[in-house]
């Protein structure tokens, strides 16, 4: 009898222990400390699967986003997603079980202090068809928890267009002066996020050693570019098959890492490689080494709708009928396009650089309108040709007499 009461003792301690450390777990998932410890390895890695994506089918081009934008914008999204659109949603972004949007916020106001001598600046928006019957406590979350602006607008009116684009050209600074070409009628909403990067070298290049060079393009004739060069110390890497370097800026958090294949063709071979698995064995390898670099001078541009690449990575739900946003509104909605533009302008005194990200939000279903009309024209009548953007008219006829 001693030995059962023993064993029952021990089965009871065990489970308290147990049931203590599963209460820890989930207390620490929630904390949007740990939650944004998270985060950053969460935009990597679906920012890594993103680019592989997009660079494997524009081979030869140049591919340029922001993993942390689209990752922000996207989590806004799922903030709003409810059920498998959300489960599906958090597998292919990598989100932590709980806190992630706490996470999301925390780790936006680190990235927005992180250096006094570097600028990045972080915006986010909702805005809204107006109408629309959004959740209070989804806009509450996205203009408290995103620091975000919500605005209802007329999307019917041109103004609507203007707004929008303005609001992306003042957050890049200009870099980006628009987002959207249209809004089409079945637009609910557009979550947008806008970043900004502006960094000095904190070595900077001297201009004078700036010289002509030939860089050799994939299956294409070799052009004369501007080379910068620099002599010194680097925070250097030699890895399998490739070369890396760290170049700070401002206090030295922030910095752009070069990674050269040994191969002029290898960059394809390179790609695959890339995850966050071998990022952050990377980046701690580095250590400090005498050497000579040479960088071009350059800019890159990018602008693609993500759902193709999105859906191949696995996010399927969120963009057809079946998706559920009912967190956002009552309404029937589903994600239409992901729109990502980026930009960067890279010289001697330092970088310059841009993204938006703009998640677009439909109605999966036409909505109620006016009962049908009846217009039997059988009697004189006006006509007019007339330019629909502008409203220009072309031609104008008062039609008593049709023949």
């Amino acid at each position: 009898m001693k030995t059962i009461h023993w064993l029952l003792v021990a089965a009871l301690l065990a489970v308290g222990v147990q049931a203590e450390a599963m209460a820890k777990k989930k207390q620490a998932a929630s904390d949007p400390a740990v939650a944004a410890a998270t985060m950053p390895e969460a935009a990597n890695r679906l920012g890594f699967d993103l680019f592989r994506e997009l660079a494997s089918s524009r081979t030869g081009d140049n591919t340029f986003i922001s993993p942390y934008s689209i990752h922000t914008a996207l989590t806004m999204a799922w903030a709003g997603a409810k059920g498998k659109t959300a489960d599906e949603m958090a597998s292919v972004m990598r989100l932590p079980p709980a806190g992630a949007v706490k996470g999301a916020a925390a780790l936006g106001r680190a990235l927005a202090s992180a250096d006094s001598m570097a600028r990045f600046d972080i915006a986010n928006s909702l805005w809204l068809r107006r109408g629309l019957p959004i959740r209070k406590e989804y806009q509450t979350l996205v203009e408290r928890d995103f620091g975000g602006r919500a605005a209802e607008l007329d999307f019917g009116d041109p103004a609507a267009l203007k707004t929008i684009n303005g609001w992306v050209k003042e957050k890049t600074n200009g870099m980006i002066d628009r987002i959207l070409d249209r809004i089409p009628g079945n637009a609910a909403l557009y979550l947008i996020n806008a970043i900004y990067f502006k960094g000095r070298w904190q070595r900077q290049f001297d201009k004078s050693l700036t010289e002509d060079r030939d860089f050799f393009p994939p299956g294409g004739a070799a052009r004369r570019l501007p080379f910068m060069r620099q002599d010194g110390e680097f925070q250097y890497l030699k890895g399998d098959g490739f070369q890396a370097v760290r170049l700070p800026y401002g206090e030295g958090r922030f910095a752009m890492y070069v990674f050269l294949p040994d191969k002029q063709d290898g960059l394809g071979s390179f790609l695959k490689t890339l995850d966050e698995a071998h990022w952050t064995q990377w980046l701690a390898a580095f250590s400090k080494q005498k050497g000579q670099l040479r960088l071009p001078r350059f800019k890159a541009d990018f602008f693609q709708d993500l759902v193709p690449a999105l859906t191949r990575l696995g996010m399927k739900r969120a963009f057809g009928g079946g998706a559920d946003f009912t967190g956002m509104a009552p309404a029937g909605l589903c994600i239409d396009e992901v729109l990502h533009k980026a930009v960067v302008v890279v010289d001697e005194e330092g970088t310059e650089a841009a993204a938006v990200t703009s998640v677009g939000v439909k109605f999966t279903s036409v909505r109620p309108g006016p009962p049908p009309f009846e217009m039997i024209v059988d009697h004189p009548f006006l006509m007019a040709i007339a330019d629909g953007e502008t409203g220009t008219v072309l031609f104008l006829g008062a039609i008593n007499e049709p023949k």
